[in-house]
């Protein structure tokens, strides 16, 4: 579904589009009555939906309006586009995406680790009211003014069946599909997928390389499905053995050998970084060796 510029959709003026991808497209909107800048996210017309669909993808992302926290985008309505697919009207948070920041060394080791916790305080909300995230990667979170995380799209993979189902098409999330997700085993599905994401974030960082190697979707898949990740230390020497095995306990294939809650796995990070173990790289924001990098 493509929202032209300059077109109305009740009372948001389309302005810009943001970004797209697999699944829909993201655009600035004016909202006329509050006076606010506002995300528009629509997604792609499938004409191959039936009535039911379209009404149960209605109806979740209704539900998803009512999940506030800090920590994850607000949604302000839902509307039916031409196709009757829905039309999230979201808050727009100006900022980088922890992609970004990562990339531009915004971060020392403290501030990114706790940059995590936020994050797994955020998705450990949603997962106790029934929500997965289902497609959390660094381009999905953004940082707000005070450099809080945000995370966008929550929740709204839930009505993407075909994210969990076929592989070939959701490429762009892949890197960060748990072993269940890339089987499309949704009936093992959970809070346990995001965390195996956040478990791909950090070793993004900590090791300066991804956890599971492929140039083509088929061996990346495989590799998550198959390949245990090099240890962090055989990579980055530096990186203390606690923080190793929290990031890697993320990894586990089998579901029941990951943590068990979001919470679980932030209170670690909490007492990580309570216990005062060196960190890998320095705490003063002035040195550059004190940046972490993603590569």
């Amino acid at each position: 579904s493509l929202l032209a510029v300059g077109s109305r959709i009740g009372r948001y003026t389309v302005k810009s589009l943001i970004g797209q991808g697999t699944f829909g497209a993201v655009y600035l909107a004016w909202d006329e009555t509050l006076e606010r800048q506002v995300a528009v996210k629509a997604s792609w017309a499938d004409p191959s939906e039936s009535t039911a669909d379209l009404e149960r993808n209605l109806t979740e992302a209704r539900s998803i309006a009512k999940l506030q926290h800090p920590g994850i985008v607000g949604v302000f309505d839902v509307l039916d586009d031409q196709h009757g697919l829905p039309l999230i009207v979201m808050e727009y948070v100006e900022g980088p995406t922890l992609l970004d920041a990562v990339r531009n060394g915004s971060f020392t080791t403290e501030s990114f680790l706790q940059t995590i916790i936020r994050i797994a305080d955020a998705i450990g909300f949603a997962h106790e009211r029934g929500f997965v995230h289902r497609d959390l990667k660094p381009s999905n979170i953004r940082l707000d003014t005070r450099g809080e995380p945000r995370i966008l799209d929550f929740g709204l993979a839930v009505h993407e069946s075909v994210q969990r189902s076929k592989v070939g098409e959701s490429a762009g999330s892949l890197a960060y599909m748990s072993p269940e997700q890339v089987l499309g085993d949704t009936n093992s599905l959970d809070g346990r997928a995001d965390i195996w994401a956040l478990g791909v974030m950090m070793y993004e960082v900590f090791a300066r390389r991804s956890p599971f190697g492929g140039d083509r979707i088929t061996e990346l898949a495989m590799a998550v499905l198959c390949s245990e990740p090099k240890p962090i230390r055989q990579i980055q020497p530096a990186i203390p053995r606690e923080l190793e095995r929290i990031c890697l306990k993320c990894l586990r294939k089998p579901l029941t050998e990951r943590y068990s809650t979001a919470g679980d796995l932030a209170q670690d990070l909490r007492e990580f970084l309570h216990s005062g173990d060196e960190p890998p790289v320095g705490r003063n924001q002035n040195s550059k060796q004190s940046r972490t990098r993603l590569y």
